[in-house]
């Protein structure tokens, strides 16, 4: 028998035994358990509830208080005194109790909790125990842990299935098991933080993108990168439909939640990278399953710019302008983003800016002279915005079609760039 062998068989006994002893604990009806939050839907929307579920922490403690444990892990330990991966748990220690005591809380009590939730009538099932044991040893050995990241998404209306937009990486509906798991680990009066969500909003967000991607075990151990992958398909749905869509909230978990994994790893994690932005707007976001592919193409151009500082400069301004709380404001920064794109000349901006607007939108000529003229009237609005004067009463009006003009300019930058950049833009009107 190989040592991974030995090992393997060592683990099974002592996990059988531990499911045993839950077994009999549950039969006398003493499976401890807690109160923790929980939703449901009534006449007026979502509404908290307390349910109870199974004190997982207090159930391992008393499975260690039965019978002789402590010395059959002790046994257990010693019949995997050759197995590697037992060593590269344990062997920190050279004390036998604190060795015994690392193997439980390292590796066979996560194991246990993992096969009580997919048996909680703790019937005995080798196969499942097995494959307990399989996932533990990959994990184990794996050079990255895998996570998913979901970001429910303000202010869209999508399909009922999801969009694949790649590997990994969809939009999708948000389902009443998320609600329920979000208000569970950051909702209500135990989680006061700012950013913890409420049942209106949890009820209010319909759908939400889902990213599953790799973090390295080595260091440093980093969300940097989902996080710049969820930018990006924000900024793609703004620039595919005119809708104001956004996210606030990043909620990064295990996948599966229960995945074996070192400690330094396990919990959920809520977090707001992209601040508090206001979406709630008239106009609201579509997405469908035909979007998929402009949103892949979006992505990619989104990407392959990385490096390009005055497009950079321009998306995230164009960003900000969906995240202010005042339209001066968000005007402003539209008209930044303009200038970084189109006017690096630091000179005439309204006029420069308003012709090159009008060759980048589509549409044929008298598109673009409507094209045109909105954007020196919206520039006139910009200057009288910056220089403190009263906004206008159209304000609002005239900063949703300043939008659209940079959403068809960004788009179209990004998908169809002119050939030669800002001079070959000007030689179009040569032609």
């Amino acid at each position: 028998m190989s040592d991974t062998a030995a090992g393997d068989a060592a683990l099974l006994s002592q996990l059988r035994r531990s499911c045993e002893r839950a077994q009999a604990l549950a039969r006398a009806d003493e499976i401890p358990e807690l109160s923790v939050p929980g939703l449901e839907h009534g006449p007026n929307g979502l509404r908290p509830v307390t349910r109870t579920d199974v004190d997982w922490r207090t159930l391992m403690v008393l499975i260690t208080r039965t019978g002789d444990f402590w010395s059959e892990m002790q046994r257990t330990l010693e019949a995997c005194a050759h197995d590697r991966d037992i060593a590269d748990l344990v062997g920190w220690s050279t004390v036998a109790g604190v060795r015994s005591t690392t193997l439980w809380s390292g590796a066979l009590a996560p194991m246990v909790t993992r096969y009580g939730i997919r048996r909680p009538d703790w019937a005995w099932d080798e196969d499942l125990a097995r494959w307990l044991i399989e996932e533990w040893r990959i994990a184990l050995r794996a050079d990255v842990v895998w996570h998913r990241t979901v970001a429910p998404l303000h202010n869209l209306v999508g399909p009922g299935e999801a969009i694949e937009i790649e590997d990994d990486l969809a939009i999708r509906p948000l389902t009443d098991e998320d609600r329920e798991a979000l208000w569970r680990g950051f909702g209500g009066a135990g989680n006061p933080s700012e950013i913890s969500p409420t049942p209106g909003q949890l009820q209010a967000w319909t759908h939400a993108i889902d990213l599953r991607w790799a973090m390295p075990r080595r260091s440093p151990r980093s969300d940097e990168a989902a996080v710049q992958t969820v930018t990006d398909v924000v900024r793609a749905l703004r620039l595919h439909h005119p809708g104001v869509t956004g996210t606030t909230i990043l909620w990064t978990r295990l996948d599966p939640p229960d995945a074996p994994s070192d400690t330094s790893f396990e919990g959920d994690r809520l977090y707001a990278p992209h601040g508090r932005g206001l979406f709630m707007h008239p106009v609201r976001a579509h997405v469908g399953p035909g979007s998929a592919e402009e949103i892949r193409r979006l992505l990619a151009a989104l990407r392959g710019g990385a490096g390009d500082k005055r497009l950079q400069l321009a998306l995230r301004r164009f960003n900000a302008a969906y995240e202010r709380y005042d339209h001066a404001d968000s005007l402003v920064d539209l008209w930044i983003a303009f200038e970084a794109l189109l006017v690096p000349e630091r000179s005439e901006l309204k006029f420069r800016a308003s012709l090159r607007i009008a060759r980048l939108v589509s549409g044929d000529a008298d598109a673009r002279q409507r094209a045109h003229l909105l954007a020196r009237r919206s520039y006139d609005l910009r200057s009288k915005v910056v220089h403190g004067e009263e906004p206008p009463t159209d304000l609002p009006t005239a900063l949703e079609d300043t939008r659209e003009l940079a959403r068809e300019v960004l788009r179209a930058w990004l998908l169809d760039p002119p050939s030669g950049g800002i001079e070959g833009l000007d030689r179009q009107f040569l032609a």
